[in-house]
């Protein structure tokens, strides 16, 4: 039985922390992203980052690490794929 996933959860901001993410989750060794990384990514301030992540990490679209860091849940890659952006 597959659960359906509710495409709301994905919005604009989401999708482009979803997406820096995942692409510096795929660069790194690790294979998970720190905040520090995506705010220097995407040129914003590291506590509006670590809040964001944070957010996502309890809505279910990031998977936890060690020591902050994280990484795409199998949520965020599916609402990612059914908006053609992964």
């Amino acid at each position: 039985m597959s659960q359906t996933i509710p495409q709301s959860l994905l919005t604009p901001e989401r999708a482009e922390y979803l997406l820096t993410i995942h692409q510096i989750s795929l660069d790194s060794p690790l294979g998970y992203a720190t905040p520090s990384r995506v705010a220097s990514t995407l040129n914003k301030n590291i506590n509006t980052v670590r809040n964001m992540m944070l957010k996502m990490y309890h809505l279910g679209l990031l998977k936890k690490g060690g020591h902050g860091m994280y990484k795409l849940s199998d949520i965020a890659k599916q609402l990612l794929k059914n908006a053609d952006l992964l």
